[in-house]
């Protein structure tokens, strides 16, 4: 530089704009490694000559240390097998670079930590390692969790192969993906035949739309439980009665089934026997009821002969008692149960051939029936018919000497006992023994009454009441 006429020095100038932004974006670079460094989870080490230089907290966490304790310590003390470490030293020797390396550390608490270690080598000019620069992760509860569900998955899968169940597991549109050993052998399918496949396939062609309603499981159409045909590998038809269930969160249905062809044979079986059972009882009642017809007939025929209107009388009853027991087995003949009588329409059919046998004609006698479909067993059914035969009887004799009046007829029922009453606005009676009746039709109407365990209430006055107990064994419809 020339200052008044004289060289007074010299001034250099460098641009140093691309240093200084290479230094700033080296100091960056280390602040992001440094805070990298100081909060991963993971533990990262620079070692040199087998010791620590330089970690990070979590090495720290890892190998359960304090900071001097670590710096104190070789990295190969803390290798729980030696093999491992000297493994790892050749495979960084031989590569440079070793990734997810599983070795096992025992802390200096003792503890075992298993982990997977990452980790790179610098050398110097002559290729030898000088540092090393590694990421461990501590993989011990990672490892604990698969082993669990490994656990879990064989105990799972132990039981979905050895269940005495058919158990499958369907996709969504209906695709079998997995199924058991107890599947193979219902369905005489293999795995191979079955897996893969559509369920449908196998299911009878009119069951199919019950078991996919619309080509898809879906939550809305699935069935809990439903009944369903398939056809086996051998082309035999198998009843099978299936549960079904959505595995959550999937879209796959856990499917299982039971085979119940033995029992729909039997089943079968059984109805057919038990059809031959009520036709044979059928044909019993109706032959009963042909029996006593033809008797009741006879007695018709004898009583042509006779001129004794004390006998025709006698006669008379008996033929009616005779007919009364016919109606109860051609009701039974005619009824869809066998086991029960309907009282209410067996009285309605009885009492108005009784008042017949007797002569009344038209509305001379009414009659006024108050019943309940009531229903009651044989053993019950008989001994009140013929009950009721010689009540009505009576009342038509006895009660109306000119020929008019009016009989009631109750079946009242109650929880534990029911009770007939029979009443008629005749004359009265006089005053009756009921321990030592004196006329046959009194003593029959003890004697049934005895028979189904009922009691016997008799009212005179204006007109008579016959109210007879019994225990309930009817149902009402």
């Amino acid at each position: 530089m020339v200052y008044n006429g004289r060289t007074a020095g010299l001034i250099s100038l460098r641009d140093i704009t691309k240093t200084k932004i290479i230094e700033e974006s080296l100091r960056e670079s280390e602040e992001k490694f440094r805070l990298f460094f100081e909060t991963t989870k993971d533990a990262v080490a620079i070692i040199s000559q087998g010791r620590f230089i330089e970690f990070n907290q979590a090495t720290l966490e890892l190998l359960g240390c304090t900071e001097d304790e670590l710096r104190s310590r070789t990295t190969g003390e803390f290798y729980l097998n030696p093999q491992d470490r000297e493994q790892f030293l050749t495979l960084l020797e031989e590569k440079g670079f070793v990734k997810d390396y599983r070795v096992d550390f025992r802390r200096c608490d003792g503890k075992i930590v298993r982990a997977l270690m990452t980790a790179s080598a610098l050398r110097d000019s002559e290729g030898n390692i000088t540092r090393i620069h590694g990421i461990t992760r501590d993989i011990t509860e990672k490892l604990k969790t698969e082993d669990a569900l490994r656990k879990s998955e064989s105990y799972y899968k132990s039981l979905f192969e050895n269940t005495l169940i058919p158990v499958l597991i369907l996709e969504e549109d209906g695709t079998i993906s997995m199924v058991n050993k107890e599947a193979e052998r219902i369905s005489g399918y293999s795995r191979d035949d079955l897996e893969g496949k559509l369920c449908t396939d196998f299911i009878l062609e009119e069951d199919r739309m019950s078991v996919v309603p619309e080509g898809k499981i879906s939550p809305e159409n699935i069935l809990e439980r439903l009944e369903f045909r398939i056809i086996d590998g051998c082309g035999n038809i198998r009843n099978i009665f299936g549960t079904y269930g959505r595995i959550p969160g999937t879209e796959k249905i856990v499917a299982s089934g039971i085979d119940i062809t033995e029992q729909k044979r039997a089943q079968k079986r059984l109805k057919e026997l038990l059809d031959e059972k009520e036709t044979l009882l059928r044909e019993i009642h109706h032959r009963v009821k042909n029996n006593l017809q033809v008797v009741s007939s006879l007695i018709s025929l004898q009583a042509h002969g006779i001129t004794d209107e004390k006998t025709i009388e006698n006669l008379r009853e008996v033929q009616n008692r005779v007919n009364s027991m016919a109606r109860i087995h051609k009701q039974l003949y005619e009824s869809e149960n066998l086991a029960k009588i309907n009282f209410k329409n067996y009285t309605e059919g009885m009492v108005p051939e009784i008042l017949y046998s007797y002569g009344v004609m038209g509305g001379d006698i009414k009659t006024d029936i108050k019943m309940e479909n009531i229903e009651l067993s044989i053993e019950t059914a008989v001994p009140l018919a013929l009950i009721l035969t010689e009540i009505v009887s009576n009342c038509v004799k006895h009660a109306f000497p000119e020929g008019k009046g009016e009989i009631k007829i109750e079946l009242l029922p109650g929880e534990e006992f029911y009770t007939l009453s029979v009443s008629d606005n005749g004359v009265g009676v006089p005053e009756i023994n009921l321990e030592n009746p004196e006329t046959l039709g009194l003593q029959l109407i003890n004697a049934l009454s005895r028979q189904i365990g009922g009691r016997i209430e008799i009212k005179a006055g204006h007109g008579t009441t016959f109210k007879i107990e019994f225990p309930a064994d009817l149902k009402l419809k």
